[in-house]
């Protein structure tokens, strides 16, 4: 997990420096053919074993879920920095705890109530701007993106765990789903092209090779081994690490009371996905059997 919300807070800054040489479309091409050749080529054998019609079916529905997410990503960073992006889509944590919550009709605990509050005056502090509340146009979309990617936090638990699926695998098909999407629109709608400087290359293989083929193995891996609060707790490391990298590397100015607002944001984050104590009860207490079946 602490890889995945480091490589992720990484792609912030790596894709926006990349739409600059690249259309959307052959990003996402060039981006999954890297982590998904590499990721064959480690586990093909296994990913053979355990490629079925179900398989496919779950893989392309979260790969087309990780399109739209990625889609929306790439126009909010047209208009935004990439750490005040990455903070805002943090906010994927608290979404997918309400998204829980209303699947499982049940009413949100104490926690999460105080995380939603402080979740959104975060967002307000960082959408404060010349003595009024203004959001841009790339903070909604980072917003919306948020709650894309607590969508696909609940899709990917329910059918790993329903249909008892590899992670490993699905991980993979997720991602090979994704790049062909990517290369049909690439091809119906853009003009590819190879010709990269250097350091384009290098955030180019970069993002293949860490942010997309050892991140999404790893987050599928820890999501098939961890419970969901600590999920979410090492989550909100993301939007920590974007703004970090956006400010350090990228020289990106963030006022103070936007720093505030990140603050808030963060502790949100984890108050979102800290476990509840008679849940936690419940499971120390069920048969062995049934201790991994919950979310």
């Amino acid at each position: 997990m602490l890889v995945a919300t480091f490589g992720w807070g990484l792609s912030f800054l790596l894709n926006k420096n990349l739409l600059n040489a690249l259309e959307m479309n052959t990003l996402v091409t060039y981006r999954f053919a890297i982590g998904c050749a590499m990721l064959c080529a480690v586990f093909w054998k296994r990913l053979r074993q355990n490629t079925t019609p179900r398989m496919l079916l779950c893989g392309f529905f979260m790969g087309g879920l990780l399109y739209l997410d990625l889609f929306f990503t790439f126009l909010a960073l047209e208009s935004t920095d990439s750490g005040i992006a990455g903070v805002i889509m943090g906010s994927s944590i608290l979404w997918t705890q309400l998204i829980q919550t209303v699947v499982q009709r049940r009413l949100p605990s104490p926690w999460i109530a105080l995380a939603a509050c402080l979740g959104f005056v975060g967002m307000g502090m960082l959408a404060w701007k010349g003595g009024r509340l203004e959001f841009t146009t790339g903070e909604l979309l980072s917003l919306f993106t948020g709650f894309l990617s607590g969508i696909m936090v609940v899709s990917y638990n329910h059918l790993l765990h329903g249909n008892r699926l590899d992670a490993t695998s699905l991980s993979i098909w997720e991602c090979l789903w994704c790049g062909i999407i990517g290369f049909i629109g690439m091809s119906c709608f853009e003009h590819p092209s190879l010709q990269l400087a250097p350091m384009d290359w290098l955030s180019l293989v970069l993002l293949g090779v860490i942010c997309s083929g050892v991140c999404f193995l790893c987050i599928g891996r820890a999501q098939a081994n961890l419970d969901a609060g600590r999920v979410g707790i090492l989550l909100a490391l993301e939007p920590f690490f974007a703004l970090l990298i956006g400010v350090l590397i990228a020289r990106e100015h963030v006022a103070l009371l936007g720093y505030l607002g990140c603050a808030l944001i963060l502790a949100a984050a984890a108050l979102a996905g800290k476990p509840q104590r008679t849940r936690l009860h419940a499971q120390r207490t069920r048969p062995y059997a049934g201790e991994n079946q919950g979310e």
